[in-house]
Order: structure tokens, then C-alpha cells, then sequence
């Protein structure tokens, strides 16, 4: 059955699912090699007039399209959407530089990222540094050509009190932001401010620097994807300065588990009541293409009070070839199971989507001249099952969220979610959030998963 989510997701912080540039090209202009009971183009999730699902939300990444200039100029499901009916946000490729997927040429590459992400994306992110990268030492030989090219980051390590590699992240970055800032094209794509940092000391020293951009929007990077007080503190400052009230779009990157989308809903909901009553956040992962590719495909999702989350189960093996059980009844066999045999009947809530009720197994694993029972088109196939089941599992546990079921929802969520409405509520919202920092900053390592199961964060970016 066909789902048109344009108008089911009111008032929600908005899932966006990370396309994979294999998946973007394929669903636009790509070709099945074997029959099967959809085209290429019925995976276009982003066309209104597919026949699997219409979800006019996602992220699309320039690290992956504009790799180099021929890359830039291809033709996807992105680029070919209608614009009026869909919004896209893009990431500026600032992770794929720092790991050497992208060769880094200064102004050169700033500048071709800028132009894909204006040509392509309705919000996008600066072209910010990660200090994601400081740690792992790919961020030294950076630090030493910013010095070579005359850049003083003693001099900022000195009046910042931060070490060289994160002065390197910042100076890069604000050398990114004047470009982005003097060669834009104006009204082409809402620019989001990218807020990095490890920790709450790094945090402040790069907001202040950043603060005065005059972009549309911001994005959470680093620590402050995972850990809520640091989210709120910035949050604080940003409404203390009157930088919250004009932000039309918050993007929190590479998390999506279920509590946290349900948290990211609360917090926008505050900041509507108290701040800003247009506020928007978004969130996204690449997890529903990442766990293809391996060979997973989701099966439902868990809604206990011991916890929440999205199992999933290897569906590669030889087995299926010539099956003609469809994927959803072998996802929802396999799925109760389990659970059964591993604690008896619970909270386990099995997720229909429109291709699994008509893909056979069969048509997933097949003979392939390599001997393995997988092929590309495959993969393509389970991803769109995973991206609707995702988005299902977000709108199941919202429901069960709001309802204040409170034999499934667990107690430290909300415990988190009344901590956040009084954030923003109560006059003296720093004091609040250091009393609360005990469970907020812990709030991620307490959330319970368990075995086989996707948490759904990517790397933070």
C-alpha cells in the first residue's frame, strides 16, 4: 500500500534518511538486470509518483556527490526532484576531506562543494572541519600546511586555551565560512552554521568564534550530538543572544534512535512554545543503506520499558534463493522467533512495508556468477524496505511516546523529556541543566539495545 508521509509528520522533528550515492544514481536512472515486480524508479522515495512510498525529507551528502567535478555534475534522485514538494539538506563533505576520501586543493574545493550543495540542497551545511578528526591524528597534516601557509595557531592556542589540532579544525573552518560567506549564491540554499567541539570547553570557544556568520541555521556536530547537556547549554546561549529566535532549521547529525527522535521532538516542541515558533530540527543516519549493504534488512522495532530499538537479521544466505516467501512474512517469522525464544512474548511490533509485502526472497538472493546469493540490485531492493521501516518505527515509537504509555516507555526517557521542558520553562536554565547533567550526559550509554540490534548513529561528523 502506498504511504504519502508529506502530511503525517506535523509538529514532529523530522527523520532524514542519508542516501547513499549508489542508491541516489540507481533510483534515479538505473536499471533492475533480473525482472522483478518494480523498476528502479519505484525507489525514488523523493518522487511523489513512485509506487512504494513518497517521503519528501532526507540528507544528501557532497563528500559522496562531489568527490571531483565530474561527480558534481551526475544526475540523482536529488538533483531531479521537485524542489516545491521535497527538501533535501546537505552535508558539506567536511568528514570525506579530513579521512582523505576527497583531495583537499583549499578555495578550489570549497568552492565546488558550495556550488553542488546550492545547485542540489535546499539547507546546507558550511564546510567545517571536524574535530571528530584530532584524536585519530588526521587532522595534524592540516594543522602543519595552516601554519606553512602563514596561519598562527599558537597565537590561538594561547588565547583560546585549546590545543593545536582543535585551532586547526576552527581556523580551517572560518576560512571556509569567509568564502562561503563572500562567493555565495544568494537564496540558492539556506546555509546551516556548524557547531563542533569535544567538549563543553571546545564548544564555547567555537561558538564564539562562529556566532557571528549571518546564516540561516545551524547544525550539531561532535559531542553535541549525544550528549543533551552540552545540546542545551549551546541552545541557551543561542536563545540568550537572540541567535535562536532567526534560526529556521537545526540539524543534528548522524543519530537516529528511536528515543533520541522522540527527545529531538520534545526540544523542538519547547523551543516552539518559549522561542522561536517556526523552529525546525532535523536528524539523520545512513544506517538503513549501511546495514544493506551488508546484507540486513530490519525487522520491526522493540517498544518495552527496558528500552527501545530496531532489530535486524542477515538475510544473504543461500537458502533464499528460489523462495518464494515474501520479505515480510520472512522478516515477521524470524522476528517473533526470536524474541519468543529469547524472553517470551513482549513489546516486539512487526513493520509492514510497501516493497516487502511484494519482494520474494527469491528476488533478493539470487545465483551470481561470483557464487554469492547477493547482488548491487539487491541491496538497492532491501534499502528502500529499511528506510520506510525505519521511518514506521519512528512514527510507532512517537505514538507510544505521546500517550504516555507508561508500560513501554522508559522511565529515563521520561525523566529526559520533562528535563527539557523545564529548560526551557524555568528562569534559570543553566543551574537546571548542571543539576540535571548526571542524566543527561549519560542519558546514551543507558539506553539498552541489546544484541542485534541497530542503535542507528553513524561516525560523528
Amino acid at each position: 500500500m502506498f504511504t504519502d508521509y508529506s502530511s503525517l509528520l506535523a509538529d514532529r522533528a523530522l527523520y532524514l534518511p542519508a542516501i547513499s550515492d549508489t542508491y541516489a544514481v540507481f533510483a534515479h536512472s538505473g536499471q533492475f538486470k533480473r525482472i522483478t515486480a518494480f523498476t528502479a524508479q519505484d525507489l525514488n522515495f523523493l518522487d511523489p509518483s513512485n509506487r512504494l512510498f513518497f517521503y519528501p525529507w532526507a540528507l544528501f551528502s557532497a563528500g559522496q556527490a562531489a568527490k571531483n567535478k565530474s561527480g558534481a555534475s551526475r544526475s540523482t534522485m536529488v538533483s531531479e526532484r521537485d524542489r516545491n514538494r521535497t527538501t533535501v539538506v546537505g552535508d558539506s563533505g567536511g568528514f570525506q576531506i579530513l579521512t582523505d576520501k576527497i583531495t583537499f586543493d583549499g578555495a578550489v574545493t570549497a568552492r565546488r562543494m558550495m556550488r553542488w550543495l546550492e545547485a542540489n540542497t535546499d539547507y546546507s551545511m558550511v564546510l567545517d572541519f571536524p574535530t571528530g578528526g584530532i584524536a585519530s591524528g588526521v587532522m595534524a597534516k592540516h594543522a602543519t600546511r595552516l601554519e606553512a601557509e602563514g596561519h598562527d595557531l599558537a597565537a590561538m592556542c594561547r588565547a583560546n586555551g585549546q590545543s593545536r589540532g582543535f585551532n586547526a579544525c576552527l581556523r580551517q573552518t572560518l576560512i571556509n565560512n569567509d568564502q562561503f560567506v563572500a562567493e555565495r549564491s544568494p537564496g540558492a540554499t539556506k546555509f546551516l552554521n556548524v557547531l563542533q567541539g569535544r567538549n563543553d570547553a571546545e564548544s564555547r570557544v567555537w561558538f564564539d568564534a562562529v556566532k557571528h556568520y549571518p546564516f540561516e541555521g545551524w547544525a550539531f556536530a561532535g559531542a553535541h550530538c549525544r550528549n543533551l547537556s552540552l545540546m542545551l547549554r549551546r541552545l541557551i546561549d543561542m536563545r540568550n543572544e537572540g541567535l535562536l529566535q532567526r534560526c529556521s532549521w537545526l540539524h543534528v547529525l548522524g543519530l537516529s534512535t528511536l528515543e533520541f527522535a522522540c527527545l529531538f521532538t520534545t526540544l523542538q516542541q519547547a523551543i516552539r512554545e518559549h522561542v522561536n515558533p517556526t523552529f525546525q530540527i532535523s536528524y539523520d543516519s545512513a544506517s538503513p543503506f549501511k546495514s544493506a549493504a551488508y546484507f540486513n534488512a530490519y525487522q520491526g522495532c522493540t517498544l518495552s520499558k527496558n528500552g527501545w530499538g530496531v532489530p535486524t537479521i542477515n538475510i544473504g544466505g543461500e537458502e533464499n534463493i528460489g523462495s518464494e516467501v515474501t520479505l515480510f512474512d520472512f522478516l515477521a517469522e524470524k522476528f517473533i522467533a526470536e524474541r519468543w525464544k529469547k524472553q517470551g512474548p513482549g513489546d516486539e511490533q512487526r513493520i509492514g512495508t510497501a516493497i516487502s509485502r511484494h519482494l520474494r526472497m527469491g528476488d533478493i538472493c539470487v545465483e551470481t556468477d561470483n557464487g554469492a546469493a547477493w547482488a548491487d540490485e539487491s541491496a538497492h531492493l532491501v534499502m528502500n524496505h529499511n528506510v520506510q521501516a525505519l521511518i514506521e518505527a519512528i512514527r510507532a515509537a512517537h505514538v507510544c511516546y505521546f500517550e504516555q504509555d507508561q508500560d513501554r516507555v522508559p522511565v529515563r526517557l521520561r525523566a529526559i523529556q520533562k528535563m527539557i521542558q523545564l529548560v526551557f520553562k524555568e528562569p534559570n536554565p543553566d543551574q537546571l541543566i548542571e543539576e540535571y547533567r548526571p542524566w543527561l550526559d549519560n542519558y546514551e550509554q543507558a539506553v539498552v539495545v541489546g544484541p542485534g540490534y541497530e542503535t542507528f548513529d553513524d561516525q560523528a561528523v
